[in-house]
């Protein structure tokens, strides 16, 4: 039970961040983190950690932004979950080239990231995901 109302305050906090309201999204994320900690819910916290770095990211909070993806890579990482791995790297990196001088390593950093998802996205075929990460690439 406490799982599937843990989705759900995530998929919401997801459609929070969707609509706009990035500090709305934040606020519930950070509420569900505490419960899915209580509950020992790993892949769930890893999620959470993924969705507070794109949250704080639109809030313009880099360092912490940062750290919430940093955990989110290694979870997704340890626990094998290639798509959700790829897809935090594709935020990540995109975060890191949107805010860092092209020159900077931070900027070369995102733009790594951005091609190890997409070489994910492409082993995984999912056609979506790497649409996505090549029209990003493509910008830069």
């Amino acid at each position: 039970e406490a799982e599937t109302k843990n989705e759900g305050l995530l998929v919401l906090a997801q459609v929070f961040l969707i609509s706009g309201y990035p500090e709305t999204a934040h606020q519930n994320l950070l509420a569900i983190l505490k419960n899915a900690t209580e509950s020992e819910q790993n892949w769930l916290l890893a999620r959470i950690n993924s969705l507070l770095g794109t949250t704080s990211s639109a809030q313009g909070s880099n360092k912490q932004a940062e750290s919430y993806f940093k955990q989110a890579v290694q979870s997704f990482s340890d626990y094998g979950m290639r798509l959700e791995y790829a897809r935090t790297l594709q935020n990540f990196g995109e975060m890191l080239v949107n805010r860092n001088d092209v020159k900077s390593p931070k900027y070369l950093q995102g733009v790594n990231y951005l091609q190890e998802a997409r070489q994910i996205f492409s082993e995984c075929q999912a056609a979506l995901d790497l649409q996505q990460v090549d029209l990003l690439l493509n910008t830069l």
